[in-house]
Protein backbone atom coordinates (compact mmCIF):
# COMPACT_ATOMS: atom_id res chain seq x y z
CA UNK A 1 0.00 0.00 0.00
CA UNK A 2 1.14 3.50 -0.63
CA UNK A 3 0.36 6.79 -0.43
CA UNK A 4 -1.45 8.86 -3.15
CA UNK A 5 1.14 10.63 -5.38
CA UNK A 6 0.73 14.19 -4.08
CA UNK A 7 3.74 14.43 -2.20
CA UNK A 8 6.72 16.42 -3.65
CA UNK A 9 9.52 15.33 -1.28
CA UNK A 10 10.56 11.45 -2.39
CA UNK A 11 11.84 11.58 1.29
CA UNK A 12 8.47 12.43 2.63
CA UNK A 13 6.78 10.07 0.45
CA UNK A 14 8.81 7.39 1.30
CA UNK A 15 8.52 8.11 4.86
CA UNK A 16 4.27 8.06 4.77
CA UNK A 17 5.15 4.57 2.86
CA UNK A 18 7.15 2.98 5.31
CA UNK A 19 5.23 4.17 8.58
CA UNK A 20 1.80 2.62 6.79
CA UNK A 21 3.82 -0.46 6.07
CA UNK A 22 5.17 -0.52 9.66
CA UNK A 23 1.23 0.00 11.01
CA UNK A 24 -0.53 -2.37 8.36
CA UNK A 25 2.03 -4.83 6.82
CA UNK A 26 -1.41 -7.25 5.38
CA UNK A 27 -2.27 -4.44 3.02
CA UNK A 28 1.09 -5.23 1.23
CA UNK A 29 0.03 -8.76 0.60
CA UNK A 30 -1.74 -10.14 -2.23
CA UNK A 31 -5.37 -10.63 -1.98
CA UNK A 32 -8.17 -11.44 -4.32
CA UNK A 33 -9.80 -9.49 -7.20
CA UNK A 34 -13.07 -9.14 -6.94
CA UNK A 35 -14.56 -9.71 -10.66
CA UNK A 36 -18.06 -10.07 -9.81
CA UNK A 37 -19.91 -7.39 -7.80
CA UNK A 38 -21.80 -10.00 -5.10
CA UNK A 39 -21.87 -10.79 -1.76
CA UNK A 40 -20.35 -13.87 -2.42
CA UNK A 41 -17.53 -12.65 -3.90
CA UNK A 42 -17.15 -10.13 -1.60
CA UNK A 43 -16.91 -12.32 1.20
CA UNK A 44 -14.50 -14.50 -0.18
CA UNK A 45 -12.27 -11.60 -0.94
CA UNK A 46 -12.50 -10.44 2.69
CA UNK A 47 -11.94 -14.20 4.09
CA UNK A 48 -8.64 -14.43 1.93
CA UNK A 49 -7.27 -10.87 3.92
CA UNK A 50 -4.74 -8.20 2.74
CA UNK A 51 -5.86 -6.21 -1.05
CA UNK A 52 -8.58 -7.39 -2.55
CA UNK A 53 -9.24 -4.86 -5.90
CA UNK A 54 -12.47 -4.58 -7.08
CA UNK A 55 -12.89 -5.47 -11.15
CA UNK A 56 -16.39 -4.82 -11.55
CA UNK A 57 -18.91 -1.79 -10.96
CA UNK A 58 -22.64 -2.42 -8.99
CA UNK A 59 -24.69 -2.63 -5.76
CA UNK A 60 -23.70 -5.48 -3.39
CA UNK A 61 -26.79 -5.99 -1.27
CA UNK A 62 -25.83 -7.90 2.07
CA UNK A 63 -28.18 -10.46 3.64
CA UNK A 64 -26.29 -10.24 6.94
CA UNK A 65 -23.48 -8.24 8.69
CA UNK A 66 -19.64 -9.19 7.39
CA UNK A 67 -17.23 -9.36 11.04
CA UNK A 68 -13.76 -8.18 9.68
CA UNK A 69 -11.63 -10.11 11.44
CA UNK A 70 -8.43 -10.01 9.91
CA UNK A 71 -6.55 -6.66 8.05
CA UNK A 72 -8.34 -5.91 4.66
CA UNK A 73 -7.95 -3.23 2.14
CA UNK A 74 -10.95 -2.92 -0.30
CA UNK A 75 -10.02 -0.82 -2.95
CA UNK A 76 -12.81 0.28 -5.31
CA UNK A 77 -10.44 2.68 -7.15
CA UNK A 78 -11.95 3.93 -10.34
CA UNK A 79 -14.45 1.67 -10.46
CA UNK A 80 -18.16 2.44 -9.35
CA UNK A 81 -19.25 0.22 -6.62
CA UNK A 82 -21.94 0.58 -3.66
CA UNK A 83 -22.28 -2.03 -0.32
CA UNK A 84 -25.56 -2.06 0.75
CA UNK A 85 -27.49 -2.88 3.36
CA UNK A 86 -30.73 -2.71 2.11
CA UNK A 87 -32.69 -0.65 4.80
CA UNK A 88 -31.72 -4.00 7.06
CA UNK A 89 -28.50 -4.84 8.26
CA UNK A 90 -25.24 -3.19 9.58
CA UNK A 91 -22.77 -3.37 6.74
CA UNK A 92 -19.35 -4.15 9.05
CA UNK A 93 -18.36 -4.84 12.52
CA UNK A 94 -15.05 -4.41 12.86
CA UNK A 95 -12.69 -6.17 15.92
CA UNK A 96 -10.63 -5.14 18.01
CA UNK A 97 -6.34 -5.27 17.52
CA UNK A 98 -7.67 -5.43 13.06
CA UNK A 99 -7.29 -2.33 10.50
CA UNK A 100 -9.88 -2.37 8.14
CA UNK A 101 -9.56 -0.10 4.96
CA UNK A 102 -11.72 1.32 1.83
CA UNK A 103 -11.27 3.18 -1.11
CA UNK A 104 -13.77 4.88 -3.51
CA UNK A 105 -16.69 2.82 -2.38
CA UNK A 106 -20.29 3.88 -1.23
CA UNK A 107 -21.47 2.63 1.76
CA UNK A 108 -25.23 3.49 2.04
CA UNK A 109 -28.78 1.74 3.21
CA UNK A 110 -26.94 -0.04 6.01
CA UNK A 111 -29.40 -0.25 9.50
CA UNK A 112 -28.28 -0.87 12.82
CA UNK A 113 -31.17 -1.36 15.89
CA UNK A 114 -31.40 -1.41 19.24
CA UNK A 115 -32.81 -4.12 20.85
CA UNK A 116 -36.16 -4.36 22.93
CA UNK A 117 -36.46 -3.42 26.43
CA UNK A 118 -37.13 -5.77 28.94
CA UNK A 119 -40.53 -5.05 31.03
CA UNK A 120 -39.39 -2.03 33.00
CA UNK A 121 -36.01 -1.71 31.21
CA UNK A 122 -34.52 0.98 28.53
CA UNK A 123 -34.05 -0.47 25.08
CA UNK A 124 -30.38 -1.44 23.90
CA UNK A 125 -28.17 1.42 21.83
CA UNK A 126 -28.30 1.23 17.90
CA UNK A 127 -24.55 2.06 17.01
CA UNK A 128 -23.19 1.94 13.81
CA UNK A 129 -25.25 1.92 10.57
CA UNK A 130 -22.64 1.40 8.37
CA UNK A 131 -19.47 0.38 10.61
CA UNK A 132 -18.96 -0.83 14.10
CA UNK A 133 -15.62 0.00 14.92
CA UNK A 134 -13.67 -1.64 17.82
CA UNK A 135 -10.15 -1.79 15.82
CA UNK A 136 -8.79 0.59 13.19
CA UNK A 137 -10.66 1.87 10.20
CA UNK A 138 -9.65 3.82 7.23
CA UNK A 139 -11.34 5.31 4.65
CA UNK A 140 -10.81 7.39 1.13
CA UNK A 141 -12.40 9.07 -1.06
CA UNK A 142 -15.60 7.13 0.15
CA UNK A 143 -19.10 8.28 0.34
CA UNK A 144 -21.50 6.83 3.54
CA UNK A 145 -25.13 7.57 2.32
CA UNK A 146 -28.90 7.08 3.53
CA UNK A 147 -27.46 4.90 6.76
CA UNK A 148 -29.50 4.76 10.28
CA UNK A 149 -28.83 3.70 13.42
CA UNK A 150 -31.71 3.62 15.95
CA UNK A 151 -32.14 3.25 19.25
CA UNK A 152 -34.40 0.13 20.68
CA UNK A 153 -37.53 0.47 22.06
CA UNK A 154 -38.25 0.89 25.55
CA UNK A 155 -39.82 -2.25 27.80
CA UNK A 156 -43.62 -2.43 28.99
CA UNK A 157 -43.51 -1.05 32.17
CA UNK A 158 -45.23 -3.79 34.90
CA UNK A 159 -45.13 -1.89 38.37
CA UNK A 160 -48.23 -2.16 39.41
CA UNK A 161 -48.16 -0.18 42.97
CA UNK A 162 -48.77 3.39 43.06
CA UNK A 163 -45.93 5.83 43.31
CA UNK A 164 -43.46 3.33 41.64
CA UNK A 165 -44.99 2.41 38.14
CA UNK A 166 -42.44 3.26 35.38
CA UNK A 167 -41.59 1.95 31.92
CA UNK A 168 -38.86 1.05 29.61
CA UNK A 169 -37.22 4.45 28.01
CA UNK A 170 -36.08 4.25 24.39
CA UNK A 171 -32.30 3.44 23.31
CA UNK A 172 -29.54 5.85 21.92
CA UNK A 173 -28.93 5.62 18.64
CA UNK A 174 -25.25 6.68 17.76
CA UNK A 175 -23.16 7.30 14.96
CA UNK A 176 -25.28 6.30 11.80
CA UNK A 177 -22.60 6.40 9.42
CA UNK A 178 -19.82 4.83 11.55
CA UNK A 179 -19.76 4.28 15.24
CA UNK A 180 -16.61 3.71 17.08
CA UNK A 181 -15.74 2.07 20.65
CA UNK A 182 -11.40 2.70 21.19
CA UNK A 183 -9.73 2.09 18.37
CA UNK A 184 -9.54 4.55 15.49
CA UNK A 185 -10.96 6.02 12.63
CA UNK A 186 -8.98 8.21 9.76
CA UNK A 187 -10.97 9.59 7.00
CA UNK A 188 -9.46 11.71 3.79
CA UNK A 189 -11.77 13.19 1.24
CA UNK A 190 -15.18 11.30 1.99
CA UNK A 191 -18.58 12.23 2.09
CA UNK A 192 -21.43 11.65 4.69
CA UNK A 193 -24.70 12.69 3.97
CA UNK A 194 -28.24 11.77 4.30
CA UNK A 195 -27.31 9.71 7.89
CA UNK A 196 -29.66 9.89 10.54
CA UNK A 197 -28.94 8.39 14.23
CA UNK A 198 -31.99 8.51 16.09
CA UNK A 199 -32.94 7.93 19.66
CA UNK A 200 -35.84 4.63 19.90
CA UNK A 201 -39.04 5.06 22.06
CA UNK A 202 -40.77 4.79 25.40
CA UNK A 203 -42.83 2.23 26.58
CA UNK A 204 -46.24 2.87 28.53
CA UNK A 205 -46.71 1.51 31.76
CA UNK A 206 -49.23 -1.26 31.75
CA UNK A 207 -51.23 -0.24 34.65
CA UNK A 208 -51.13 3.93 34.17
CA UNK A 209 -50.96 4.33 30.27
CA UNK A 210 -50.41 7.91 31.03
CA UNK A 211 -46.39 7.05 32.46
CA UNK A 212 -44.47 6.69 29.78
CA UNK A 213 -40.97 6.21 29.55
CA UNK A 214 -37.88 8.52 28.16
CA UNK A 215 -37.54 8.86 24.59
CA UNK A 216 -33.53 7.21 24.00
CA UNK A 217 -31.42 10.45 22.19
CA UNK A 218 -29.57 10.52 19.13
CA UNK A 219 -26.15 11.40 18.99
CA UNK A 220 -23.27 11.70 15.58
CA UNK A 221 -25.56 11.77 12.81
CA UNK A 222 -22.88 10.90 10.60
CA UNK A 223 -19.87 9.47 13.02
CA UNK A 224 -19.57 9.19 16.40
CA UNK A 225 -16.89 7.48 18.56
CA UNK A 226 -16.39 6.44 22.69
CA UNK A 227 -12.49 7.15 24.02
CA UNK A 228 -11.82 6.84 19.90
CA UNK A 229 -9.10 8.72 18.18
CA UNK A 230 -10.56 10.63 15.48
CA UNK A 231 -8.34 12.00 12.44
CA UNK A 232 -10.62 13.29 9.31
CA UNK A 233 -9.28 15.49 6.30
CA UNK A 234 -10.99 16.85 3.60
CA UNK A 235 -14.22 15.41 4.48
CA UNK A 236 -17.80 16.79 3.78
CA UNK A 237 -21.17 16.30 5.96
CA UNK A 238 -24.43 17.26 4.64
CA UNK A 239 -28.06 16.95 5.84
CA UNK A 240 -26.91 14.26 8.84
CA UNK A 241 -29.46 14.12 11.55
CA UNK A 242 -28.92 13.04 15.21
CA UNK A 243 -32.63 13.17 16.77
CA UNK A 244 -34.56 11.58 19.84
CA UNK A 245 -38.06 10.78 19.37
CA UNK A 246 -40.71 13.05 20.87
CA UNK A 247 -41.96 10.44 23.25
CA UNK A 248 -41.03 11.69 26.62
CA UNK A 249 -41.81 11.15 30.13
CA UNK A 250 -45.39 12.14 32.35
CA UNK A 251 -45.98 15.83 31.38
CA UNK A 252 -43.87 18.38 32.09
CA UNK A 253 -40.38 15.52 31.90
CA UNK A 254 -38.45 16.06 28.85
CA UNK A 255 -37.74 13.21 26.37
CA UNK A 256 -34.67 12.49 25.19
CA UNK A 257 -32.04 14.69 23.56
CA UNK A 258 -30.11 15.31 20.11
CA UNK A 259 -25.88 15.79 20.28
CA UNK A 260 -24.28 16.46 16.86
CA UNK A 261 -25.93 16.40 13.87
CA UNK A 262 -23.13 15.77 11.78
CA UNK A 263 -20.30 14.46 14.64
CA UNK A 264 -19.90 13.66 18.42
CA UNK A 265 -16.54 12.60 20.12
CA UNK A 266 -16.82 11.34 23.49
CA UNK A 267 -13.20 11.19 24.87
CA UNK A 268 -10.01 10.25 22.47
CA UNK A 269 -8.72 12.44 20.35
CA UNK A 270 -9.31 14.72 17.14
CA UNK A 271 -7.07 15.49 14.25
CA UNK A 272 -5.75 14.82 10.83
CA UNK A 273 -4.10 11.85 9.33
CA UNK A 274 -1.14 12.47 7.91
CA UNK A 275 -0.75 9.48 5.59
CA UNK A 276 -4.03 9.07 3.36
CA UNK A 277 -4.45 5.54 1.46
Amino acid sequence: MKPRQCCTNRRFCLLGFLVLAWLYPDFRSSGATIAVCDEASLRAAIASGGTAVFACDGTITLSNTISINTDVFLDGNGRNVTISGGNAIRLFEVSPGVAFALRNLSLSGGFARGTNGAPNQNGGPGQGGAIYNRGTVLVTDCRFLDNMALGGPGGVGLDAAPNQRTAGGGGDGQGAAIFSQLGQVHATNCIFADNRALGGVGNANAVSPQIVGKGGAGSGGALATQGCTVLLSGCSFSNNVASATTNGMPPGQPGGWGFGGALYIDGGSFGQPKFPL
